[in-house]
């Protein structure tokens, strides 16, 4: 992987990690305070939590997704035959 790759699957990582940082970020900070972790340790397992699935999210799913949509609408929609 190139420099400059990185540092765009970096950046392409921001967004699903602000999308997820709330909700998933504060089940995990939930959970580790039930089992009674420091609320320190807490907090870095949730940002590693997060931090993994939103960089899983920009490496693999959106451009999954993005490449199936494009099949998908570049597909040959089926000719309906004229009226007789």
């Amino acid at each position: 992987m190139e420099t400059g790759s990185g540092l765009r699957l970096l950046g392409l990582t921001t967004y699903p990690f602000y999308l997820l940082h709330e909700t998933l970020g504060g089940f995990v900070l939930y959970r580790t305070d039930g089992l009674g972790l420091n609320h320190y340790l807490g907090i870095f397992i949730a940002m590693l939590v997060v931090g993994a699935i939103a960089f899983w999210v920009a490496w693999y799913a959106e451009p999954a997704l993005r490449n199936r949509l494009k099949r998908l609408i570049a597909a040959p929609q089926p000719v309906s035959a004229a009226p007789a």
